[in-house]
């Protein structure tokens, strides 16, 4: 099932192993696609497909006229990120850092794994997720 006809897509393991290069990361360092990479890889997502440089769930519209994909972006969207959390009984918690202008954000998975983000909710909670799947490093086949 291609969520554009006549462009090529792939189930969400081979979309991973293309999306990134067989390298080993730090779950502390990952962001953006590569998290949501690792996430997929952690949550066997089998409706996840690669398409240009990001994952799609092809069948599953933005609601735009003519739109048949979402991007599957569980470290910036609610939509995915949310049920993760819930289903794996993510801890979240804000930081202040004793009242200075930036805090942190940290997110405590059941099995003890703890990750900070200075930028977001769901990028801590996602890193927590990938961590209690793998450890502090993950590799991206």
């Amino acid at each position: 099932l291609s969520p554009h006809p006549g462009r090529d897509c792939e189930p969400a393991v081979a979309a991973v192993a293309r999306l990134v290069d067989g390298m080993k990361h730090q779950v502390s360092e990952l962001d953006g696609k590569l998290l949501d990479a690792a996430v997929a890889l952690a949550d066997g997502r089998r409706d996840v497909e690669k398409w240009g440089a990001g994952l799609v769930i092809p069948g599953f519209g933005t609601g735009q006229p003519g739109s048949d994909v979402m991007t599957w972006s569980p470290s910036r969207n609610w939509q995915f990120g949310g049920p993760i959390i819930e289903r794996e009984r993510i801890s979240v918690s804000y930081d202040d850092q004793g009242g200075r202008e930036r805090g942190m954000w940290n997110a405590y998975a059941p099995n003890g794994a703890m990750h900070q983000s200075f930028d977001s909710t769901l990028i801590a909670a996602m890193r927590a997720y990938v961590a209690s799947r793998f450890g502090d490093e993950v590799e991206l086949p």
